[in-house]
């Protein structure tokens, strides 16, 4: 999956940084963007809780993402981008904005459009053990791609009319 991200967002387009699943790749990664990267844009994926969109060892099962756009002038715009348009996790979140240095004025944007729907049940207390009542949640990856890719070319991603259309692969 990652290949067709890589396929179709060239160096000079962003640097792509894979599958992160854990808060201190996710810290690592931040640091090195901000402390030594040049200007340009990141893609990063992250690997992280279809239930919390965090990072829960040994349960990661959902891809998100975060493009970074490392502007000359010093600034940084971020947009989170989830295929199926969950809200983000506030401690992913905090993270990002303390170690890029983002102000109270500049926002992490994030996708609305639900490319992907499905309509999961926890059925236990554990974050894992999850159920998927109606919907596709299998396809998270490739749309992820799909909607990153749009995101680094700087293309409108596209938002479905309802939030029960689901897109198949």
């Amino acid at each position: 999956i990652w290949k067709l991200l890589k396929h179709y967002t060239t160096p000079d387009r962003a640097t792509i940084h894979f599958e992160l699943g854990t808060k201190a790749a996710l810290t690592t990664t931040l640091d090195g963007i901000h402390i030594g990267g040049a200007a340009g844009k990141h893609a990063i994926i992250l690997n992280v809780n279809t239930v919390t969109k965090g990072f829960v060892e040994g349960s990661n099962n959902h891809y998100v993402g975060l493009v970074i756009n490392k502007l000359a002038t010093g600034g940084n715009n971020v947009q989170y981008i989830d295929p199926m348009s969950h809200a983000s996790n506030p401690e992913i979140l905090a993270l990002v904005s303390s170690k890029l240095g983002l102000g109270v004025d500049q926002e992490i944007s994030e996708y609305a459009g639900r490319l992907q729907f499905a309509n999961i049940r926890r059925t236990s207390g554990s974050a894992a053990a999850v159920e998927v009542v109606e919907g596709n949640d299998v396809d998270c990856g490739v749309m992820l791609a799909y909607l990153m890719t749009l995101a680094v070319h700087d293309t409108e991603l596209p938002l479905l009319p309802s939030s029960h259309d689901s897109v198949w692969l």
